[in-house]
């Protein structure tokens, strides 16, 4: 029986021991994987390639839409529209009033980021507009400097291709000629459409 009561005691130091030596051990991987998480975290919240946020990304000879042009106002639609002969023409449309060259000019811009050549795109007065005999001025700046400009009148597509090489931000602006008489009080809906970049 003396030898029996020794052998209780021996094995309760075992069981105390097993709990404290598991709590000792379970803090150090514990705090190096939060080390870890912290790290990733911040090497993926700041990657050093990433482009600025919201800044659309043209891709070269795809067709490009509405969503790739930098913040366009509410007037702009995407739609099929009716262009001089042609039915059914996948564009951007917006109604044009001003006959000014001014900060009224209806707008269109590309952020292009020196990345491309080669601007093409068509313009062209739906045959839904209110007037048919506005001509739709277009002028394209390039970084602030003049590229190109044309008059457009009802019944005609004006084809476009502008030299952007070494070029980020080009503005496609609109406005009614001032020449044409009674300018003032009308309107006509501009259709941009099969707009690329090489």
């Amino acid at each position: 029986m003396s030898a029996s009561a020794p052998t209780e005691p021996t094995e309760s130091p075992t069981s105390e021991e097993a709990p404290t030596g598991t709590p000792e051990e379970t803090p150090s991987p514990s705090g190096t994987d939060e080390d870890d998480s912290v790290e990733e975290s911040n090497g993926l919240s700041t990657p050093s390639d990433a482009a600025p946020s919201g800044l659309p990304q043209p891709e070269a000879g795809e067709p490009l839409t509405l969503s790739d042009f930098f913040q366009p106002d509410g007037n702009w639609s995407e739609n099929s529209y009716s262009v001089a002969d042609q039915d059914s023409v996948k564009g951007i449309g917006s109604e044009v009033s001003s006959c000014y060259e001014d900060s009224s000019d209806t707008e269109l811009e590309l952020r292009l980021q020196n990345k491309f050549d080669q601007l093409s795109f068509s313009v062209g007065q739906s045959n839904a507009s209110e007037r048919s005999d506005q001509r739709v001025v277009v002028r394209v700046l390039g970084d602030n400097e003049q590229l190109d400009v044309n008059r457009i009148p009802f019944n005609k597509i004006q084809q476009f291709q502008v030299d952007v090489q070494d070029t980020n931000a080009v503005r496609i602006l609109f406005h009614l000629d001032e020449e044409v008489e009674q300018c003032y009080g009308g309107s006509v809906q501009a259709v941009v459409h099969d707009i690329s970049v090489k």
